[in-house]
């Protein structure tokens, strides 16, 4: 994932609908996610402009986050996107247990893991959708509340519908 996100664009950057990657991201984390998927639901998406690889990547690393730093509870997430001057805010929600404030702009440093070796994994997927976000021309970042889950907002460029 990180060479394909530090090198040159895959695919030119083009208007689609948000949604395809999502459906890709689904399918590609297939079994690993397969009985939690179901607890992902998402609003109807908008159609914004990226290339479709690093979107799919972004997508994976943000569901994958929710579902691995889960809480005792089995996960629920919910994804939802609306206008914001001329771009989208996509959310992210979880009901996992919180980022500590202190941790909240770190979580997105290269290598960073906030819960060390206790749950496996690199340090490397919210740095990777940090650097998609940017190569798009977005932001993202994190709101949480201690037991009461995490929102991972996101800012991507709005693009008018390609079949208007």
């Amino acid at each position: 994932d990180f060479a394909v996100v530090t090198g040159p664009p895959g695919r030119s950057l083009s208007a689609g609908r948000l949604e395809l990657p999502l459906r890709q991201a689904r399918l590609q984390c297939g079994q690993e996610l397969k009985s939690d998927w179901d607890q992902v639901s998402y609003t109807e998406l908008p159609v914004g402009a990226g290339d479709f690889d690093r979107l799919q990547i972004l997508c994976q690393h943000l569901i994958r986050n929710a579902i691995q730093y889960r809480s005792e509870r089995a996960p629920v997430i919910t994804i939802s996107a609306k206008p914001a001057d001329q771009e989208w805010l996509v959310e992210v929600h979880d009901n996992g247990p919180g980022i500590p404030p202190e941790f909240r702009e770190k979580i997105f440093d290269l290598y960073f893991r906030l819960h060390g070796k206790n749950i496996p994994g690199n340090g490397l997927g919210l740095s990777v959708c940090n650097t998609i976000v940017k190569a798009h021309g977005g932001r993202i970042w994190v709101a949480s509340h201690s037991g009461e889950g995490s929102t991972f907002s996101v800012t991507l460029p709005s693009r008018k519908d390609p079949s208007s």
